[in-house]
């Protein structure tokens, strides 16, 4: 999702994120997958982006902040000392 959110810079829709599953597990279902991210989303892990009629999902910032910081990459606002 990170991967190709970087591609598409709204991130990917409900049909993408089910395409990208089943080629790493071999099957998935998109009204699992919708359950799973609107789950998701309430927990703050994803955040809706829509444009017209368009819904696609991202990571929120505050988890790709997370994940930086666990792969030992700095963001902007650590270079600087400010959070």
């Amino acid at each position: 999702l990170v991967d190709k959110s970087d591609d598409h810079s709204s991130g990917m829709n409900i049909s993408e994120i089910t395409r990208e599953l089943k080629l790493v597990r071999g099957s998935s279902s998109r009204r699992i997958v919708r359950e799973k991210v609107l789950k998701m989303q309430e927990m703050g892990v994803l955040v809706e982006n829509t444009v017209g009629k368009s819904t696609s999902y991202a990571p929120s910032e505050r988890v790709l902040k997370s994940w930086y910081s666990i792969l030992g990459f700095r963001t902007s606002e650590s270079k600087d000392g400010h959070k």
